[in-house]
């Protein structure tokens, strides 16, 4: 039986380089999940559609920070499955959407998906992706985090002041809240970086670039 499964895989290989046909390669493994070229092609795709840039740009070092990205999501999907973790609805995918299709620009948009070889489907889902780990990172670290009153301050008074138009007046008490919630999102990057540090350590993870295994 194996012998015969192995006949079928060569000839079905063999048939699909005759006709012209490319196979897709693995590209990586995270914990035995394969991220394939295709994935990768896919991530680069986004990222430079999402900053407008033109593919004929990209390079072997955009092609490995795309990789990069991929093995990070991967990792953080993984932290998805535990039960405290609910996923963003999808009126709020929806939404987002909606939103990121008009800031790009509504006459800019079919051409632009065309150009990137795009859908609207393909950049919802990574908008899901996306939004899914930001609830993730918000769930993990968010708690983790405290912002006393003097760092406030000293931002308040060297940061923000310094920084103000001649003539407007924002109080202490005004800036706080947001105050806070940037420091907030300081920290949590910073912890961020961390995390995933923590999570490759404890990950069983491949990469291979055309078709060699790269430790």
């Amino acid at each position: 039986m194996l012998r015969i499964f192995i006949a079928a895989f060569v000839l079905l290989v063999s048939t699909a380089a005759h006709s012209g046909e490319v196979l897709d390669r693995m590209a990586a493994t995270v914990n035995g999940h394969a991220l394939l070229q295709s994935d990768v092609d896919d991530e680069l795709r986004y990222e430079f559609f999402a900053a407008k840039r033109p593919l004929s740009e990209a390079s072997s070092e955009d092609q490995k920070a795309a990789l990069n990205r991929l093995v990070d999501q991967e990792l953080l999907r993984e932290q998805m499955h535990s039960k405290d973790f609910q996923p963003v609805a999808d009126d709020e995918i929806a939404k987002a959407f909606e939103t990121y299709k008009a800031d790009y620009g509504a006459t800019a948009w079919t051409a632009a998906l065309t150009s990137y070889d795009e859908t609207d489907a393909d950049i919802r889902s990574h908008i899901e992706t996306e939004l899914n780990q930001l609830r993730l990172i918000d769930l993990r670290l968010r708690p983790t985090i405290q912002i006393d009153a003097q760092s406030i301050r000293d931002y308040y008074q060297q940061q923000l002041l310094p920084k103000l138009p001649p003539g407007q007046h924002l109080s202490l008490q005004e800036a706080t809240p947001t105050i806070r919630e940037l420091l907030i999102q300081q920290k949590m990057n910073e912890a961020l970086e961390s995390w995933l540090e923590t999570l490759h350590s404890q990950a069983k993870i491949q990469h291979f670039i055309a078709g060699d295994q790269v430790k």
